[in-house]
């Protein structure tokens, strides 16, 4: 068993934090400036708990354990702040300010989309409008081999295993092919979306 000093988690472990940090990301009340924070609490978690891993078993599975049961805290904490709190719930919907001249408004059209996409976690596109993102898929989808083309346009309808077990590919190799679809969407300024 490594010593703390010398410890470095392995590179499933180090992928495993990162992804379920951001899977948290817009979900019970993470947002995308938690995500740091987010990683480094799974990190520390699993360095302190590694001295009870045993070494006959897959670090692997170890570490899958521990950050699943952390990540699953977090959430049971972060629910636990939210709780009540002296907060109503009310529907967007509900119409607000009515007055006889302008008539009621909805509590929903008062909220705009940015601050909307600040409060779920994402920041707001830096494209200007609709078209501009239409475009960059456009050129993504037309710098892409054939082959990675038509697979990227299923990954539009369906998740990846899903596509994975429609066309046969094994999942090994669809996800080397979507690191490649990765790389040319983000040489395509779509990089925010990958």
């Amino acid at each position: 068993m490594a010593e703390p000093a010398e410890w470095k988690p392995t590179d499933y472990a180090a992928k495993l934090i990162k992804w379920k940090a951001k899977q948290l990301v817009g979900k019970y009340g993470f947002t995308d400036a938690d995500r740091d924070d987010i990683e480094q609490e799974l990190l520390l978690h699993l360095w302190r708990r590694w001295s009870s891993y045993d070494p006959g078993r897959h670090p692997d599975a170890f570490a899958k354990v521990v950050v699943t049961n952390k990540v699953r805290s977090l959430i049971k904490h972060q629910q636990a702040a939210k709780r009540g709190g002296g907060r109503r719930q009310c529907s967007l919907n509900d119409e607000v300010g009515a007055d006889e001249d302008e008539g009621a408004t909805e509590r929903g059209d008062l909220v705009d989309q940015e601050s909307a996409l600040r409060r779920l976690g994402r920041t707001p596109r830096h494209f200007t409008d609709e078209a501009d993102l239409a475009a960059a898929i456009e050129a993504f989808l037309s710098a892409l081999p054939p082959k990675l083309r038509d697979l990227a346009e299923k990954f539009f309808y369906d998740l990846p295993t899903h596509v994975s077990d429609e066309s046969g590919i094994p999942w090994g190799t669809l996800y080397d092919r979507i690191k490649k679809m990765r790389k040319t969407a983000k040489y395509c300024g779509l990089d925010e979306f990958v």
